[in-house]
């Protein structure tokens, strides 16, 4: 490189400053409000449906324990 050529462009380093915290969430706040509120829907009726597949297989598992106990 000569002295005169930039190592990055501005959109290059404004990239990498956002990329530097490595943190794995992802920045919603160029977003719209209602896009970040059905973004949070979706997110919470994920985390009810794994929540209530995780008190099946509990639910399973102890009935088997408990089937081959008897």
């Amino acid at each position: 490189m000569t002295a005169d050529t930039p190592s990055s462009s501005a959109a290059d380093s404004a990239i990498n400053s956002q990329d530097a915290d490595h943190s794995g969430e992802i920045e919603y706040r160029h977003l719209p409000e209602r896009v970040k509120r059905a973004i949070r829907h979706r997110q919470d009726a994920g985390e009810i449906l794994i929540g209530r597949v995780q008190l099946a297989v509990v639910s399973l598992f102890g009935t088997l324990q408990l089937s081959d106990i008897g």
